[in-house]
């Protein structure tokens, strides 16, 4: 990674992105690099998704707090992201998560029915049967969503057609969620404040 850090400190960006393709990393790791470079680019959207995809793919530390928080600042979307209802914030956080989440969840509940069940124990039974039927049902919902970071502004209609109202501006770098296509067309169901229509939308799926 010798080389890597020469080209960053040499401001040679692109260089350093097609190093990095090339290189054997963990994704999230990779994914990570990625994002610090672009948003030495300035290309602060991009920067946003890549560093989402290494936090959905299992990186957590404060350096990437850090990070995503000054590209949310440089997007100027942190305002807005921060006044979602709890609800929007979880289902965009729970959104992302892999199936191996799921499938870790599902197998940790089945355990503890398990457990009830040999030991006879009524309401452990019930307790993991009804967190493994929940566990199970959220996994199925969630894989049903399309979890994207928007890369670049777009404006949001009332319906599938540029005929009808246009609604608002979905800034740039901003997450959300699609859950049903016309075409190319998409419906943006969550955040509520975001719903509506986009047409022919750039932004990239975590």
């Amino acid at each position: 990674m010798e080389k890597l850090k020469n080209l960053l400190s040499e401001k040679k960006y692109d260089d350093a992105l097609s190093y990095l393709k090339n290189q054997h990393l963990d994704k999230p790791i990779k994914y990570y690099n990625e994002g610090y470079i672009h948003y030495q680019k300035k290309e602060f959207a991009l920067a946003r998704y890549k560093l989402e995809k290494a936090k959905y793919g299992g990186l957590y530390s404060e350096n990437y707090n850090e990070a995503v928080a000054s590209v949310k600042e440089s997007l100027d979307i942190k305002v807005i992201e921060d006044s979602y209802p709890i609800q929007d914030k979880v289902l965009l956080e729970i959104s992302g998560l892999s199936t191996d989440v799921y499938l870790a969840l599902v197998s940790f509940f089945l355990l503890v029915t398990l457990v009830g069940i040999i030991k006879a124990k009524k309401m452990l039974v019930s307790f993991g049967t009804l967190l493994t039927i929940i566990s199970f049902s959220l996994g199925l919902f969630v894989f049903n969503l399309d979890l994207k970071v928007n890369i670049k502004e777009n404006i949001v209609f009332e319906g599938p057609s540029k005929m009808f109202e246009q609604i608002q501006i979905l800034p740039r770098g901003i997450k959300f969620i699609t859950i049903k296509k016309d075409n190319k067309w998409e419906y943006i169901g969550y955040p509520e404040f975001l719903k509506g229509w986009v047409y022919n939308s750039e932004a990239k799926s975590l």
